[in-house]
């Protein structure tokens, strides 16, 4: 109702691309801000191999440059997640770190509460120390 109030004194043509103008705006709205940041934060080099290093979560802030890059294992609870199941707050008893999951296209659904294996590098993004999760277990 809205749309024809908005073009009706709009000709076709212009009313073809209108709606498709509108169409594109609300396709690439949604998650724009993110896959910004999953591209530049997806880039980083992998320091080690392709086995991860099991460590906790506080050795990342306590050692961070010896981290940055590096592909790692964590096992905490879910403390935090957004709606899209695609990023998390993951917490052991030494901190609690920040995980993207959206750059390797994962999303899961809610799990607040579980115990959570994650396996991805860790890098600088958004003004902290952050996880690029590649892999979830969730228990």
């Amino acid at each position: 109702m809205i749309f024809k109030k908005i073009i009706r004194g709009i000709p076709d043509r212009k009313n073809s691309i209108f709606l498709l103008l509108v169409g594109m705006v609300l396709l690439f709205w949604g998650c724009s801000q993110e896959k910004t940041d999953g591209e530049a934060i997806s880039t980083v080099i992998t320091k080690v191999g392709t086995n991860p290093v099991s460590i906790k979560i506080g050795e990342i802030f306590s050692r961070p440059d010896h981290y940055t890059g590096t592909l790692v294992k964590l096992e905490g609870k879910i403390v935090w997640e957004c709606p899209d199941g695609c990023e998390l707050h993951l917490q052991d008893k030494t901190g609690v770190i920040f995980v993207a999951l959206y750059p390797s296209g994962i999303f899961i659904p809610q799990k607040l509460g579980s115990t959570a294996t994650v396996e991805g590098k860790v890098v600088r993004g958004r003004g902290r120390f952050m996880i690029v999760g590649k892999k979830i277990e969730i228990k």
